[in-house]
């Protein structure tokens, strides 16, 4: 099964602003998943949504502010081990977390 992986900062970003897009890629065949920082929520949102589409969440220690190197490559070895272990060949970052993907990909 095709998979994409939808990477963001904003824990809730995806099921307050991204559903749209997340129907068509879920239509079209893929396999959802969804890398955030859940432990430190940010737009509330019902947990229900993303389990009712199958979407499949994965905790990352990811900062709003790239300003801290150690957590930063942290997040880069998350990232990297998500990407290996799920065979996710489609990725979806949002604005500002684009330099993970120098790392993730090399």
């Amino acid at each position: 099964m095709k998979k994409i992986l939808y990477v963001t900062t904003a824990s809730g970003f995806l099921p307050h602003f991204l559903m749209n897009d997340v129907a068509v890629i879920y239509n079209m065949g893929y396999e959802v998943h969804y890398a955030s920082n859940f432990d430190v929520p940010v737009y509330e949102y019902d947990a229900n949504i993303l389990q009712n589409w199958g979407i499949k969440n994965h905790n990352i220690d990811i900062l709003r502010t790239p300003y801290n190197i150690i957590k930063d490559l942290k997040t880069v070895k998350q990232l990297k081990r998500i990407i290996e272990n799920e065979e996710d060949k489609l990725f979806h970052l949002g604005k500002g977390i684009c330099i993970y993907s120098e790392f993730c990909f090399c």
